[in-house]
Parts: structure tokens; C-alpha cells; sequence
């Protein structure tokens, strides 16, 4: 088990530092104010009502970023459940973020600590 572990745990620092990779590339996207990461459970956990209630919340606060422009804020989103993954890289572009989860299948388990590692892809030195 311990080994199994291991082998995760290196797993997600290796898709962190493709993410890392990623955001640098996209650093055009930007905007200049601080940068926020959502992590968004997706899995079976929340019930199909969760699901709905947490894509109506995320879109709720999309919607109040895109009108205090002048903050400038930049947010990436990490989804877990069925899929695990950086759905969107930090980006101002609000509409587009807004829609990120439209094709997001719910269902899966919850691995939040993958999640986590894998946020370190977005905050890491250099990436954002």
C-alpha cells in the first residue's frame, strides 16, 4: 500500500509540473490582479443535486468577478471525481471560465488530495 502511494503521490507532482509548464505558456491570458484557484468537487459524493447546486454557485461567482473588472483576477479551476484534472488554466477571461464545467460528468470518487498536489501546478514560482 505504502508503495501504491508513492507511486500516486508521483504521479500527480508530475502532472503538477506539466500544469506549471501550461501556465507559463498561457501567461498571455492573464490578467494582472491576484490569482485564485478553485478546486471543485465532481464526484458521487455530492449527489446529483450537489452537483447542480455547486455549478450554480461557481457560475454566481464567475459572474461577480466579471463585474469588478478592475481587480483584474485571474482563476484557474481543478475538477475530481470521475476525471481529475486542471479543466481550465488561470485565464481573466470570465465568460470562457464560466462554461468550463458545461461538459464536466458527474460522478467518480473524491481524490482531494490529488486535487491539492495538483493545484501546486498553478501556484508554483513562475507559473502564474
Amino acid at each position: 500500500m505504502d508503495e501504491n502511494f508513492r507511486e500516486s503521490q508521483a504521479f500527480w507532482h508530475r502532472q503538477a509540473a506539466i500544469a506549471t509548464e501550461r501556465n507559463r505558456e498561457l501567461r498571455f491570458q492573464h490578467g494582472t490582479g491576484p490569482c485564485n484557484v478553485f478546486i471543485l468537487d465532481t464526484s458521487s459524493s455530492l449527489g446529483k443535486e450537489g452537483f447542480t447546486q455547486m455549478k450554480e454557485a461557481f457560475t454566481s461567482i464567475i459572474d461577480e468577478y466579471a463585474k469588478h473588472t478592475d481587480i483584474d483576477e485571474n482563476v484557474a479551476v481543478i475538477v475530481c471525481g470521475r476525471e481529475t484534472k486542471l479543466q481550465r488554466h488561470f485565464s481573466n477571461h470570465y465568460e470562457d471560465i464560466k462554461h468550463c464545467l458545461d461538459d464536466i460528468e458527474f460522478g467518480g470518487p473524491s481524490p482531494l488530495f490529488a486535487a491539492f498536489i495538483l493545484s501546486t501546478g498553478c501556484l508554483i514560482n513562475g507559473a502564474k
